[in-house]
């Protein structure tokens, strides 16, 4: 089997209301953007995988990625692997790409790509993750509404200028819901992006006190 073509699509969808992204701090989304790849085989099979895109910067990868994958067997997951990395070394990181050939493994061998990969079917918890940061009275409110909808468990966000902020967001909410909701907080808080809005790095004193007033709050 082998790789014969290789299609990309610059996919922007208009969202109905603006989204305030928190790891984008002060950025006001109006688009859910990616790139689309479609790796096409010689046996007509079709693999799909899309990564997250501000808007066109990837336009030309294409001319990139057609030199290193072209011919290539998309079965062979090492290889592949290796010649996403070796493109990677002149332009974007391209892992986003590998769960195409995945998808075009899975076809091939009519099996899920869970099956692929050793695992099992089984029941999966699912748990509600916020996107924005609301104030924290307006969150509990948020919060015990999808409560009624059935979700047991939330990820919030949490990215203020003072960590006194940070612990204030955790500790109303978790008063809030009390036990009605088991809580966690995305851990990205050291991946900082300011391009518009300026906050602070974390330092390990920081992480640590923001940790220890999670465990006091049963807060994973």
């Amino acid at each position: 089997m082998k790789i014969t073509a290789i299609e990309l699509y610059h996919v922007s969808i208009p969202l109905k209301e603006t989204f305030w992204p928190t790891w984008i701090p002060g950025y006001p989304q109006t688009h859910n953007r990616f790139t689309l790849i479609k790796i096409i085989t010689d046996e007509g099979i079709e693999g799909y995988s899309a990564g997250t895109a501000m808007g066109k910067e990837r336009a030309g990868l294409g001319d990139l990625l057609g030199g290193y994958l072209m011919g290539a067997d998309p079965g062979d997951i090492d290889r592949v692997q290796s010649l996403l990395k070796q493109a990677g070394f002149l332009g974007w990181r391209n892992f986003w790409i590998e769960p195409a050939c995945w998808d075009i493994l899975g076809k091939a061998e009519g099996k899920p790509v869970y099956e692929l990969l050793g695992g099992k079917a089984r029941p999966v918890p699912v748990y509600l993750s916020t996107g924005e940061m609301h104030s924290p009275e307006q969150r509990v409110e948020e919060l015990m509404a999808m409560r009624e909808g059935g979700f047991k468990t939330a990820k919030l966000r949490v990215k203020n200028p003072e960590l006194k902020e940070d612990i204030r967001q955790i500790e109303t909410i978790r008063k809030g819901v009390g036990d009605n909701l088991g809580l966690g907080v995305d851990a990205n808080q050291g991946w900082l992006v300011s391009i518009v809005d300026r906050l602070p790095a974390w330092d390990l004193e920081r992480a640590t006190g923001f940790a220890d007033a999670c465990c006091d709050n049963e807060i994973d």
